[in-house]
């Protein structure tokens, strides 16, 4: 699998989009501007949860997990369809189809899933 982007500092200041490009397919991240990132505290708190070390994570959420994606998964798939987690799992909706436009949440299969790729680790 190649994976190649054109981020540049240039083009973040211009739309706030990099395109990720996997094989042949190619998906946007969106970055938050520096309004954005302050004002909206959903935005922060999810990626504050998404760049945190899975040692600080599991005082927050005592889940046995290995990466970012995996806690991001278990929180979404697992955990939002109790009471107690559904505004996290929210949060974490909403977070992601802030920084990924056309995601795709498949709750069948458990995967996340934009223009036909599934994000894993690699991604």
């Amino acid at each position: 699998m190649e994976i190649k982007d054109n981020f540049n500092l240039f083009n973040l200041f211009l739309d706030k989009c990099v395109k990720v490009y996997v094989d042949n397919k190619i998906f946007q991240v969106r970055m938050p501007s520096i309004k954005e990132f302050h004002l909206n505290d959903d935005l922060n708190i999810v990626y504050h949860l998404w760049t945190s070390s899975m040692e600080k994570n599991k005082k927050i959420l005592p889940i046995e997990v290995d990466s970012s994606l995996q806690f991001v998964k278990m929180i979404v798939f697992h955990l939002g369809m109790y009471k107690e987690y559904s505004l996290l799992a929210d949060k974490m909706k909403t977070g992601l189809s802030f920084f990924i436009p056309n995601i795709n949440i498949d709750f069948k299969q458990k995967e996340l899933i934009v223009e036909g790729i599934t994000i894993t680790e690699e991604i």
